[in-house]
């Protein structure tokens, strides 16, 4: 009776060891697997910005859609598809990737930018200005957004607001070429 009663207890440890072992080998299989697909995802990012870099904007897009599909969800996907699409005259496409971008992080300034250049590059003024207010209200040392917020109120006929914002561009170091606003 002894022998049995001590059997039953060597059997609990046991128990507990071998499910001990079993947790941390499903815990570091599932870590690595994760790892695995952390660094695919990143490789397929980097070579959809290579693809970008060389004006292949289609392989890119491919590239960007395939991270997403092993479960991306960094920001930086939607922002450069938009990108891609509005660098293929595909403006609603790429304004559709741009909010997708804001979803994941609304402090994005280079976003508003772009939205800005695209909606400007659809005729869309009062967008494109409202897309450049909130990418200066985000980054105030943007003398690129003041530049191109000064060519969109040039656009709207708003004179002495694009003046200011080409002094704005010129006064943060960019050099401003002479702009007629007529």
């Amino acid at each position: 009776m002894l022998m049995k009663e001590m059997s039953d207890q060597d059997r609990m440890p046991k128990a507990a060891l071998f499910s001990s072992v079993l947790l941390i080998f499903c815990a570091v299989t599932f870590l690595g697997t994760f790892h695995t697909q952390a660094q695919s995802r990143g490789r397929l990012i980097k070579q959809a910005y290579i693809d970008y870099e060389n004006g292949q904007y289609h392989g890119a897009i491919e590239y960007l859609n395939l991270a997403r599909a092993k479960g991306s969800r960094r920001p930086y996907i939607h922002y450069l598809k938009g990108v891609c699409f509005s660098m293929l005259t595909e403006y609603d496409s790429a304004i559709l990737s741009f909010k997708q971008a804001l979803k994941r992080k609304r402090h994005y300034p280079e976003v508003h930018f772009e939205m800005g250049l695209t909606y400007f590059s659809m005729g869309k003024n009062h967008y494109a200005l409202k897309a450049f207010d909130e990418s200066i209200f985000q980054d105030l040392d943007n003398a690129a957004a003041y530049f191109n917020r000064g060519t969109v109120r040039c656009a709207i006929n708003d004179r002495q607001g694009a003046k200011r914002d080409w002094e704005k561009a010129a006064e943060l170091g960019m050099q401003v070429p002479v702009v007629q606003c007529d």
